[in-house]
This record gives structure tokens, C-alpha cells and sequence, in this order.
């Protein structure tokens, strides 16, 4: 995506959004936020779980991402479903959504 925030995050950005997405998918109530800042970069985020679901069994979340850096702001939602006890990204087509 270009000119998006993710080409300015450095490595300790990535880590810290890595551990927000990995809190608000373990621990975040739906409808829960679960921000991010690095105080080095000044960029950070949050991260929202949109609603929990089911899919072919496994439990499932909706999260919404709104990540900031330099100027740049990007949202956008992304399906997650934890399969053999790892969260897998899981794609529209993939859930039946066309």
C-alpha cells in the first residue's frame, strides 16, 4: 500500500503493533480498543475488536486498525480465526463474504 504508515514503521513499531494485535485477539472484549505508540518514532495506533464469531468451528475475530505515522493515517479491518491454536488471517473469501 503505498503511502500508507506500515512502509514508515521501524522494527520496535512493528513489535509494539504486534503485541496490541496479539492483546486485543487474546484478551480485548468486543468493542475494545487496544492502542500502540512508540514514544521513539511518536507513531502508534489502535486496534479495535469489532466482534468475536464463529467459522467452520474455530473462534474468530473482526479487528479494525487505524495505525498513524509521519503524517499518514490507514484503517482498515482484518478477520482472524484461531486454527490449531494460532491466530491465521482469514480472507473475505474464505468466510463466504464475496
Amino acid at each position: 500500500m503505498k503511502n500508507a504508515p506500515g512502509e514508515l514503521l521501524d522494527e520496535e513499531d512493528v513489535r509494539l503493533f504486534s503485541e496490541a494485535s496479539n492483546k486485543a485477539l487474546d484478551e480485548a472484549p468486543d468493542g475494545q480498543s487496544v492502542s500502540w505508540e512508540n514514544p521513539k518514532t511518536r507513531h502508534g495506533g489502535e486496534i479495535t475488536v469489532v466482534r468475536s464469531f464463529q467459522w467452520q468451528s474455530h473462534s474468530c475475530r473482526e479487528l479494525r486498525f487505524s495505525n498513524r505515522a509521519q503524517g499518514r493515517q490507514a484503517d482498515g479491518n482484518l478477520n482472524w480465526c484461531k486454527v490449531d491454536g494460532k491466530w491465521r488471517l482469514v480472507g473475505d473469501s474464505q468466510l463466504g463474504r464475496n
